[in-house]
């Protein structure tokens, strides 16, 4: 019983090792599982929903918010967001968003990506990765 504690907090303190280091892709599925899990608990995000998608990111494996996790938090936290505009600049798509907590905090942020050569399907992509990018906090 001792052997597996210390097996257990073992494999957890190199999990942590590895995740404080941004070496995800080192991470194996039962790691990457235990690490999501972890992530969704201590915001208080229900792992159920998928608010959560590992991406490659130039050559980096990172942990991307998607828009479940962002309504989730916006609804734990009352944060109402507004995008306030949508715009096309040099080839680059930019949205300005605004939010709202429950206490009357207001803040602003931005999300961009660029749109050269992208038509149809990729455009759309590029452009909706604009409006969940912009962090607003």
């Amino acid at each position: 019983m001792q052997e597996k504690k210390q097996s257990q907090e073992q494999k957890k303190q190199q999990l942590m090792q590895r995740v404080v280091n941004g070496e995800l892709s080192q991470l194996n599925p039962e790691e990457r599982l235990t690490y999501y899990n972890l992530v969704c608990d201590s915001v208080g995000l229900n792992p159920l929903t998928r608010p959560f998608e590992y991406l490659n990111q130039k050559g980096k494996l990172i942990l991307y918010a998607k828009k479940d996790a962002t309504e989730q938090l916006g609804k734990i936290h009352g944060i109402s967001v507004i995008i306030k505009s949508r715009d096309v600049m040099h080839e680059t798509f930019i949205v300005i968003a605004a939010a709202r907590d429950k206490t009357g905090r207001d803040n602003e942020a931005l999300g961009a990506v660029t749109i050269r050569n992208l038509a149809g399907e990729d455009l759309a992509n590029a452009m909706m990765k604009a409006e969940s990018k912009k962090h607003v906090s």
